[in-house]
């Protein structure tokens, strides 16, 4: 019982709206063939028309907003608990608005700005969008470091699954003209949003395992033998097919380089419904994060 169940799991970006969309690209090797993922097509924005709101207040919110709203409708929202408590994780949150913002002041010299602006700057914006249009009471907080999300999100959740509560995990970014400013960083930030409810105390599903200080010691561990299936980012899908046989799969295709991958990569397994034993690896500053998925 020291396992955690994730359900009700809804992701949406420019090419993936339900699951009969990802079952297809999944089938098709979108996820385990770098010639098809690094061939793909990817659009950065998300398609607005699927998000149905009063088209007056679709028109205040931003891709973030409606991204977050979309995923929690089709995903855990459609049964939420009162007592559910929502997480967003998000590298940049309303990043889009702030360079808005910092346009108007700076490059247009604008002596007034928007006031639906400066609202919808806020972190926190998305899920407050959220629970004032389904009338929600639901406690709900937004987690954003940006690069270093990923390590705040493992943090959290390794902890977070100590209490016999269900809760509810969203995370998302939106495109914007903001990333293109510093040539010196090469992101490729798209808008991608992913949303599911995490059930602790379960007799199957995922456990944080620990840090290693390498790949080999993963590799060498009685896991790594017992695995069926390996879920890492884009750069050690590369490495490790070169060290093993073993079925291989990346996030890579739902959210290129937004940097809250791990969210997304915990999630694969329980989506695409793979059986058996999986790893999630994750790499940050030289240190490896390790997920078991037994389902």
């Amino acid at each position: 019982m020291n396992y955690s169940m994730i359900e009700d799991i809804s992701i949406l970006n420019s090419y993936i709206k339900t699951k009969e969309d990802i079952k297809k690209y999944y089938e098709e090797g979108l996820f385990s063939s770098s010639q098809k993922f690094e061939n793909f097509s990817f659009k950065k924005e998300i398609l607005t028309n699927v998000v149905n709101i009063n088209p007056q207040l679709k028109k205040r919110m931003s891709q973030m907003s409606l991204g977050v709203f979309y995923v929690m409708e089709e995903g855990p929202g459609e049964n939420l608990a009162n007592n559910e408590e929502i997480y967003l994780f998000s590298g940049f949150a309303e990043i889009d608005t702030t360079d808005k913002i910092i346009k108007n002041i700076v490059i247009d010299d604008m002596e007034l700005v928007s006031p639906t602006l400066f609202h919808n700057s806020v972190h926190n914006t998305p899920l407050g969008y959220y629970t004032i249009i389904k009338k929600k009471h639901n406690y709900c907080t937004t987690i954003s470091d940006g690069l270093a999300t990923n390590l705040s999100f493992i943090n959290y959740i390794k902890n977070k699954v100590l209490i016999d509560e269900k809760f509810v995990v969203i995370t998302g970014e939106e495109t914007s003209p903001f990333f293109e400013l510093d040539q010196s960083v090469k992101l490729n930030i798209v808008s991608s949003f992913i949303s599911y409810r995490i059930t602790p105390f379960c007799e199957k599903g995922f456990k944080f395992v620990g840090i290693f200080d390498n790949l080999e010691e993963i590799i060498n561990s009685s896991m790594f033998f017992d695995s069926k299936s390996l879920f890492v980012d884009k750069k050690y899908f590369y490495e490790l097919k070169n060290k093993t046989d073993k079925k291989i799969y990346t996030e890579y295709p739902l959210k290129q380089d937004n940097p809250s991958g791990i969210i997304f990569r915990l999630a694969l397994p329980f989506y695409l419904d793979i059986l058996g034993n999986s790893l999630i690896i994750e790499e940050i500053e030289g240190k490896f994060y390790l997920f078991e998925v037994k389902l």
